[in-house]
């Protein structure tokens, strides 16, 4: 009987040593694997802008069966009569900073006021679009006014350019496109129809990123 308890004891003293090895493997030790590492800036990203300007329109008196046409005129002393065809050119500078971009530009004239605007008997406007060498841009001209002209510009880094119209990464005051406001007065206006009556309207461009 002893001999048995003897053994008994020597297998439990056993098994309570190879579990106290296990723990000090599993929750003792203090070792550590290779590391290393190592950074570097990731670079600044800066975003584009886009802008657009517009002149007052340089006006000049265009009509036909005058002598000296074109002729520069002063808007504000200038007193049109039926027959009288005048036109401004305004200069559109716009900018495109981008690598990427791409715009539409939305040219309109507002509907004119003033006892002098008429379409009959009266003044009516219309405008062209140019391009920067003075050659009307097909499909915009002759608008009326209220009607807007919408073209596409990019930026001259865009790959995806295609026909649009290129322009600068800045406005440098050199006109990209002009605008041409066509004033006529009707030569059928009889008596003294509107004498002295005025008309104005407002001429606006702008430049809406489609990508």
């Amino acid at each position: 009987m002893h001999t048995i308890d003897n053994n008994r004891s020597r297998k439990t003293r056993g098994i309570v040593a190879i579990a106290a090895g296990a723990a000090l493997l599993l929750g003792g030790s203090t070792f550590a694997l290779w590391t290393a590492n190592s950074t570097a800036a990731s670079g600044v990203i800066t975003a584009g802008d886009l802008e657009v300007g517009i002149t007052a329109p340089a006006w000049s008196d265009i009509s036909a069966d005058v002598a000296g046409t074109p002729r520069v005129i002063d808007l504000s002393t200038f007193r049109i009569i039926p027959g009288d065809t005048i036109q401004g050119v305004a200069d559109v500078d716009a900018a495109l900073l981008g690598d990427n971009l791409k715009a539409e530009l939305n040219v309109n004239i507002d509907e004119a006021t003033g006892g002098l605007a008429a379409a009959t008997e009266g003044v009516s406007l219309t405008y062209t679009v140019l391009d920067k060498a003075g050659n009307p841009i097909a499909g915009a001209t002759d608008i009326p006014v209220g009607t807007a002209a919408t073209l596409t510009l990019a930026s001259g880094t865009n790959p995806n350019a295609d026909t649009s119209i290129l322009v600068g990464d800045a406005l440098d005051g050199t006109a990209d496109l002009q605008v041409a406001v066509t004033a006529v007065f009707d030569d059928a206006t009889p008596a003294q129809t509107r004498v002295l009556e005025t008309l104005s309207s407002n001429l606006s461009v702008t430049l809406n990123q489609v990508r």
